[in-house]
């Protein structure tokens, strides 16, 4: 099961330091040393830098202050809401979990009366 590997806060914090600064994170050095979790496949986090290295993104968001705000705002809703998709898929999943092992301890009567 896919879980967010950092938290929200740490998302919106790339995306700060690339609107303010310019900087795009690099799996090896920034993220391991900045964000010290292990990193295997986060879809977020490849979107996020496949984003930013775009030069054509890059030139529009670096250029302009007002073009920076809405970029930082429109893509950090959008992790959010991923974020929270997955939040919920994870809780719906639990969910699941727990009621297949309570089912598991009911006796052959109640399985019968339940079906």
């Amino acid at each position: 099961m896919d879980v967010a590997r950092y938290s929200p806060t740490d998302y919106l914090t790339m995306l700060e330091r690339f609107v303010t600064n310019g900087d795009v994170f690099e799996f090896e050095t920034n993220v391991q040393m900045d964000f010290p979790r292990a990193i295997n496949y986060d879809p977020i986090l490849l979107y996020l830098q496949r984003l930013m290295k775009d030069p054509l993104i890059q030139s529009r968001v670096l250029g302009s202050r007002l073009a920076g705000k809405v970029f930082y705002e429109v893509v950090g809703r959008f992790v959010l809401e991923c974020l929270h998709d997955q939040k919920f898929i994870n809780q719906m999943a639990i969910g699941e979990q727990t009621q297949m092992e309570k089912m598991m301890e009911w006796s052959m009567q109640k399985k019968q009366d339940t079906w």
